[in-house]
């Protein structure tokens, strides 16, 4: 299930931050997005320590994608909590990054061992 989760979240990262397109090209992504996010809270409810931090990041795609900055916001701030207690330091790098939070990415990005993505990030 462990890899399922991690296809879920990369497949609604990647249809989240997908622009252009037609409207029912659009549609789809926000549909497979939705969709993502559905079965993450599914499972995180069932082992936050696990899948709460990559929820809430889906979360906080799902909530951008409608328009609700301040609901954004709070789901990357949770997703980043989440994710340091638990240890997925990608993720945690991944939600301040989405979060606009460049310094605080940056330094998740190098704890986790991703220097070269870290350095790019400098100077942003």
């Amino acid at each position: 299930m462990l890899h399922r989760a991690e296809h879920e979240v990369w497949s609604a990262l990647i249809a989240a931050s997908a622009g252009g397109g037609s409207v029912f090209a659009r549609r789809a992504r926000l549909r497979a997005v939705k969709r993502a996010a559905a079965r993450l809270a599914r499972w995180a409810a069932e082992c936050p320590s696990n899948f709460a931090s990559k929820e809430r990041l889906v979360a906080g795609e799902l909530a951008r994608l409608r328009g609700d900055a301040a609901e954004a916001r709070r789901c990357y701030d949770a997703a980043a909590e989440a994710a340091a207690a638990a240890g997925h330091l990608h993720i945690a790098g991944l939600a301040h990054q989405l979060a606009g939070r460049p310094d605080q990415a940056r330094d998740w990005y190098t704890r986790w061992g991703a220097t070269a993505l870290a350095a790019r990030l400098v100077g942003r």
